[in-house]
């Protein structure tokens, strides 16, 4: 690739960047906190009080938690005017679209069907140029395709595209996540069944089309793989994918096909990569969930966390983001916990990797300037803290969620050697006195990210400082 390439793409993500990022610092002192049972709490950042509680009403009755709407994943705007949340739960099929321009207002302004029937809309994603929110499903449709949906932000008409698949309906996980180039040209998303990763490209003009332009066959034969996670450098070169692997099964280091697998797609020329297998402990149980870029992008951080059914991935791999080798294989607990690492999110100030687990209670903080010195914190009695945020407006203060006991946790000292839990922050519903319950709180978010687990700020000067 030419440095004149290089130089382009990096001044692409740093204007898109610091757009998105530009309006984050206007506007978020507030954590948007998800339930399943199809609420959205506004937390203020900077008392740790919920401050309104939004029904995303999806079935039209207006009775709030009524219906467990699967609502646990969603997604801002780049100026941070609007939140779409992912309704997944059984029978669903609409994007729930709430109006964020003033957080304590927010109300929700549209409900919008990607289809008819059990699809169940996973995760919409929005493009980094607002103009676009992708939308993979969890379920097929009724003939056997699997629907991948276009969301027009400025009108809320929806463009379908069907995918005809190979394997048989498994009727069971069909598509996790996916994300976007940073120049917003492509939209990656994947089929479990097929092992498939497919690329859209967006038209040119509003009124255009997207087209399927690519598909990668990852499938391992005899086994499954399960592209599960995207995400795009930094630099916005290439876009990395980390598939499970095969379900249930053992890493074997004779044999390391079977651990999970990193694939690596050149965003100038959509050739792929051979993958890189990951470096797991021998005996830990395996599947490959998610992964991180270092702010200064030079490392990404690849997670295990095992199957639902075994949590007990216990390690996180740091590869070099250039040469593509493995520097460090970092075992956040023994073999046999149940832990289940699930996500690895990065400090604002890029020195601390919140390790978020599905297995515990417990939340584990990397610190990548002492040798990966790790600090364990206890945050609530239930179990599957899978997402944090970063207060923007307060270095050392997050806010994590646990799905079981139906709540927030606020953090303070974070990045420090003593962090703690100083608040637990219960889901309310729209009375703000009533608190929800049916272990469900889900994803908490107050940033746009045109992928899952974006930091609070970017070091955008490192994509030149690899240039020069």
């Amino acid at each position: 690739m030419n440095r004149k390439f290089k130089i382009a793409a990096c001044l692409i993500s740093l204007f898109l960047m610091g757009m998105s990022f530009a309006a984050i610092s206007d506007a978020a002192s507030y954590t948007y906190a998800l339930h399943a049972k199809g609420l959205v709490n506004v937390i203020d950042e900077s008392t740790g009080t919920v401050v309104l509680s939004i029904d995303t009403n999806v079935d039209g009755n207006g009775i709030p938690a009524d219906v467990s709407t699967g609502g646990t994943l969603g997604a801002l705007t780049p100026n941070m005017k609007k939140l779409y949340v992912s309704n997944a739960g059984a029978n669903m099929n609409k994007v729930t679209v709430i109006d964020t321009t003033n957080p304590l207002t927010a109300t929700v302004s549209a409900n919008i069907s990607t289809g008819t029937g059990d699809i169940r809309p996973k995760h919409a994603i929005v493009s980094p140029n607002g103009k676009w929110v992708g939308v993979n499903h969890w379920r097929r449709n009724a003939d056997g395709t699997l629907r991948v949906s276009f969301i027009k932000v400025s009108d809320n008409t929806v463009q379908n595209i069907d995918l005809t698949l190979t394997n048989a309906n498994s009727n069971s996980n069909q598509s996790m996540h996916s994300a976007w180039s940073w120049d917003s040209k492509y939209f990656f998303t994947s089929s479990y069944d097929d092992d498939k990763v497919f690329v859209f490209q967006a038209p040119a003009a509003s009124s255009g089309s997207f087209t399927l332009v690519k598909t990668y066959e990852l499938s391992i034969p005899g086994q499954n793989n399960n592209p599960h996670y995207l995400i795009p450098s930094n630099d916005g070169l290439s876009m990395w994918i980390v598939s499970e692997g095969p379900g249930g099964s053992y890493y074997d280091p004779i044999t390391p096909t079977v651990a999970p697998l990193v694939y690596i797609v050149n965003l100038a020329t959509l050739n792929i990569s051979g993958a890189i297998s990951t470096l797991l402990t021998t005996g830990e149980v395996i599947e490959g969930h998610h992964g991180n870029f270092s702010l200064d992008g030079n490392y990404f951080y690849f997670v295990n966390r095992g199957p639902g059914s075994n949590l007990k991935g216990i390690s996180v791999d740091v590869i070099d983001a250039v040469t593509q080798e493995i520097v460090k294989h970092v075992e956040t607990t023994l073999l046999g916990s149940a832990e289940g690492d699930g996500h690895a999110y990065v400090s604002p100030d890029g020195k601390t990797i919140a390790v978020t687990k599905y297995g515990t209670n417990i939340l584990t903080f990397l610190d990548q300037s002492n040798d990966w010195a790790q600090t364990d914190l206890t945050v609530g009695t239930g179990i599957h803290i899978g997402h944090i945020t970063f207060a923007l407006n307060g270095a050392t203060r997050a806010f994590v969620m646990n799905r079981v006991d139906d709540a927030v946790y606020q953090l303070d000292g974070v990045g420090t050697a003593t962090p703690s839990v100083t608040k637990k922050i219960d889901i309310l519903l729209p009375d703000l006195t009533t608190i929800a319950t049916g272990d469900g709180t889900g994803q908490v978010t107050n940033t746009y990210t045109n992928y899952f687990e974006m930091p609070g700020n970017i070091n955008t000067k490192a994509c030149f400082k690899k240039m020069f």
